[in-house]
């Protein structure tokens, strides 16, 4: 089970979020003074597009994405019966990290900066969505006025009218992650680097990766240590099948998720 239910019948899961923001993409617009047509936002627009497109391009099933204007959340809820969910999104975060920066880095661009961070998260179900439209295209289809070929094209196409993202409603992770990297570098996240919350490792940390340096951030109620990413070797991580990462329940109760038995 990856659900764990409180006294007032609010079901939770243990979240994992990976956050990254370009660095410097609101000063390109600045410097452009919010023009339109002046070349350096023409530039950062395109700098935005590359970037969306990039990030994307690392999403599956399994490693969902949402980008955000200049920002993208990658993530997804741990598993209670094996860390295996825990090693493939950590490494495909870490790789979409090392990606986008291999391209900013090609465009002459400062890069983006990563917090990967780990917490609670309340499900919440989707609100219902209106049902006007859909109405709208059985009403018509239903007096002949279009085909059934135009009917499934229209529903395929259609936009919807608002966005709902359940899996980052109420998501602990998401707000660590996202808050830590907004400290930037007077909290200690600076540069384009990758953050990684140490609540995902025993103590001390598995050998197969390297930090440069830890980052005891306290801020807003949260407190966490991260660790500065320098380096992984994930064929020796697979061989030893990922030992050194925490198991969901350790890292659950260490959370306050879970009592101590």
């Amino acid at each position: 089970m990856s659900k764990r239910v409180n006294r007032k019948g609010y079901q939770f899961a243990l979240a994992c979020v990976a956050w990254g923001d370009l660095l410097g993409y609101g000063s390109m617009i600045e410097s452009a003074r919010f023009y339109p047509s002046d070349r350096k936002t023409i530039r950062a627009i395109r700098r935005l597009k590359t970037f969306q497109k990039t990030a994307m391009g690392e999403a599956t099933r399994s490693f969902r994405s949402m980008p955000i204007n200049d920002g993208v959340a990658f993530f997804c809820d741990l598993s209670y019966k094996s860390n295996s969910v825990t090693a493939d999104f950590l490494k495909r975060s870490i790789q979409a990290f090392e990606k986008i920066n291999r391209v900013e880095k090609k465009a002459n661009h400062p890069g983006m900066r990563m917090v990967i961070s780990v917490g609670p998260r309340a499900k919440i179900a989707r609100p219902r969505r209106s049902t006007i439209h859909l109405r709208s295209i059985f009403s018509r289809l239903a007096n002949k006025i279009i085909t059934q070929r135009h009917a499934v094209n229209e529903a395929y196409k259609s936009s919807p009218i608002a966005g709902f993202v359940p899996a980052l409603q109420a998501n602990f992770a998401f707000t660590r992650a996202y808050l830590a990297e907004s400290a930037g570098s007077k909290k200690g996240f600076n540069g384009a680097n990758c953050f990684i919350d140490m609540n995902l490792f025993d103590n001390p940390p598995p050998t197969w990766i390297t930090f440069e340096s830890m980052n005891n951030w306290n801020d807003r109620g949260f407190k966490a240590v991260f660790g500065q990413y320098l380096k992984a070797n994930w064929i020796v991580a697979g061989q030893g099948f990922y030992s050194g990462l925490s198991g969901t329940k350790e890292i659950a109760f260490r959370l306050g998720m879970e009592k101590q038995t």
